[in-house]
């Protein structure tokens, strides 16, 4: 995880976000779980919004997550 994070640091990423299935898993990586509601392009082409129970993200470059609804933009990979 760790050169992961510096790969998006040095490209001035300043979260990553998991849907994570064991969150505990991550969380020695600096992940917290995510509550906010996710907007995001499903596989069959459908606008979604959804809370999603193991989302997680971890904050790199200091920059506070935000508390509101997310738009992802697009699909999820």
């Amino acid at each position: 995880m760790g050169r992961a994070h510096q790969h998006l640091r040095e490209r001035s990423i300043p979260f990553s976000i998991l849907f994570a299935f064991e969150p505990p898993v991550y969380m020695s990586s600096g992940y917290r779980s995510m509550t906010n509601e996710m907007r995001f392009l499903d596989k069959d082409r459908t606008w979604k919004t959804l809370v999603y129970r193991g989302g997680m993200v971890a904050e790199l470059l200091g920059r506070p997550w935000p508390d509101g609804p997310v738009d992802l933009c697009g699909e999820t990979v």
